[in-house]
C-alpha cells in the first residue's frame, strides 16, 4: 500500500541530516595523521565558550588526543569527533597545562577507559585548586552546562618528556617546565612536523602569565624555534608557521621591559597598571583586560624578587620603641615582613593587590601605622580563585 506521507518524511529528513553533520564539532587534518579540533568548534557545541584546541594524532595501531575540552560534554564531543576520524583507540590523552578550558574534558574520556596523563607539576596544582575551579565554572556556564564534570585526577607522566610509540609512528612528549604554567607538556610529531604546543603558543591573543615564569617562557618559546617545526598547534587560535612564535616572544620581552622601567622609576603598582600599554598588541584579544592582569602580576614578580633579595641579608634588629625583635625585608624606605613562601596566583584568577610600594609608605607616613604588617586587599577576578599557593619547589 502506497504511503502518500513517506515521502514527505524521506525529505525532511534529507533536510535535516546535513544540518545537524554541519553543526558536530569535526577535527580538521593539518598533515597526514595529524588533526585538530578547534576550540570555536567545540564552544559551537555549547558552553564553555572559553574552551582551546584539541589535538589528535593518529598511528597503525593508536591514536593520542591532546588537551579534552573544558567540560564533560566537551570531553565527549571530543570522543566523537575522534571516532569519525579512526578506529584506532586512543593510547593516552595529556593534559598540556592547567587550566580549565583544556582539562575539564578528561574525565568522559577517562570514563571511556582512555588513560589521562599530565606533568607532575601540572596534576599536582589540579589537585590543589581545581575543585574551586569547577564551583566557579558551574556559576559562571550552569549547571546543565558542567553538568558530568569532575575534576579530573591524571596519571603523572613524570618529568624530561618520554616517546608513545602509535604503531609506525613515534611521538615524542616534551617537557618545558615552568614556562606560561608548572609542568607545561608540547607534543612533537617529527614526522609531520606538527608540535602541538596547548598553553605555550596563543595566537593574536594576549598570553596570560598569571601562573607562569616569564624567563621560563621565553626560554621555552627560543627551544621551539630550534625544533623541526613546519607547523604549530596552539593552545587557542589557528595553525601557524613557527614564525608566530616571534610575535608571542616579543610581547613577553616589552611586558617585562616597560613593567621594570616603571617600576625602577618608583611607579606603584597601580600607576604601572595604567600606563603599562604597549599599543602594538592592542589589536589582540583580551588586551584591554589580560594586558592589565599581567602588568599587574610581573610587577609582584619584579616586588617578589626584591622581598627574596632582602630576606636572604642578615637579620637586623627593629628600631621600634616597644623593643620588638623581626626580621624584615627593607627596600625604599618601607619595612616588611617577607613572606614564608611567594605569592602564587590561580590559573583562572586575578588576586589584585591594592597596595605597592608607594601607597604602603603613604599610608604608614599618614596614619603611624607600623609597617611590619603587610596588608592585602584581594579582588577575585574570573572563573576561579586561588585555593592553595603554587609550590615554590616546582
Amino acid at each position: 500500500m502506497k504511503r502518500p506521507w513517506a515521502g514527505s518524511w524521506l525529505w525532511l529528513a534529507a533536510l535535516l541530516m546535513p544540518v545537524v553533520a554541519a553543526g558536530a564539532a569535526e577535527f580538521e587534518m593539518v598533515a597526514p595523521g595529524a588533526y585538530v579540533l578547534s576550540g570555536a568548534a567545540l564552544a559551537a557545541e555549547g558552553v564553555p565558550a572559553e574552551v582551546g584546541n584539541v589535538g589528535l594524532l593518529v598511528g597503525e595501531d593508536a591514536a593520542l588526543l591532546f588537551d579534552t575540552g573544558a567540560s564533560y560534554r566537551q570531553g565527549h564531543a571530543v570522543l566523537t569527533a575522534q571516532r569519525r576520524v579512526t578506529d584506532r583507540p586512543p593510547r593516552l590523552a595529556l593534559i598540556s597545562h592547567p587550566l580549565p578550558e583544556f582539562l575539564f574534558g578528561a574525565t568522559a574520556l577517562q570514563d571511556a577507559g582512555i588513560r589521562v596523563v599530565a606533568h607532575p607539576h601540572c596534576a599536582t596544582l589540579i589537585a590543589q585548586r581545581c575543585h574551586t575551579c569547577l564551583e566557579h565554572a558551574i556559576e559562571s556556564y550552569g549547571a546543565d552546562a558542567m553538568a558530568g564534570t569532575r575534576v579530573p585526577v591524571p596519571d603523572s607522566g613524570g618529568e624530561g618528556g618520554w616517546t608513545v610509540d602509535l604503531g609506525g609512528r613515534q611521538v615524542e612528549v616534551l617537557d618545558f617546565g615552568w614556562a606560561s604554567a608548572p609542568g607545561n607538556l608540547a607534543v612533537l610529531d617529527r614526522a609531520s612536523g606538527t608540535l602541538y604546543a596547548g598553553g605555550l603558543i596563543a595566537v593574536d591573543r594576549v598570553p596570560m602569565l598569571r601562573d607562569a615564569d616569564l624567563d621560563g617562557w621565553v626560554a621555552a618559546l627560543d627551544r621551539i624555534v630550534s625544533l623541526p617545526v613546519r607547523r604549530i598547534v596552539p593552545g587557542h587560535g589557528p595553525v601557524v608557521t613557527v614564525e608566530a612564535v616571534a610575535a608571542l616572544r616579543a610581547y613577553l620581552v616589552a611586558l617585562d621591559a616597560e613593567v621594570r622601567r616603571l617600576y625602577a622609576n618608583g611607579a606603584s603598582l597601580s600607576e604601572s597598571v595604567d600606563v603599562a600599554a604597549l599599543p602594538a598588541y592592542a589589536g589582540w584579544a583580551g588586551y584591554a583586560e589580560v594586558h592589565r592582569q599581567n602588568v599587574h602580576y610581573r610587577y609582584l614578580a619584579l616586588e617578589r624578587a626584591d622581598f627574596d633579595a632582602a630576606t636572604r641579608r642578615p637579620p637586623r634588629r627593629s628600631g621600634s620603641g616597644n623593643g620588638r625583635r623581626c626580621r624584615r625585608a627593607i627596600f625604599g624606605g618601607i619595612e616588611k615582613r617577607p613572606r614564608s613562601r611567594p605569592l602564587s596566583h590561580c590559573s583562572e584568577s586575578a588576586a589584585l593587590v591594592s597596595n605597592s610600594r608607594l601607597s604602603r609608605a603613604r599610608s604608614s607616613a599618614s596614619t603611624g601605622e607600623s609597617s611590619c604588617t603587610l596588608r592585602v586587599k584581594v579582588q577575585p577576578v574570573g572563573v576561579c580563585t586561588n585555593a592553595k599557593p603554587v609550590g615554590a619547589s616546582m
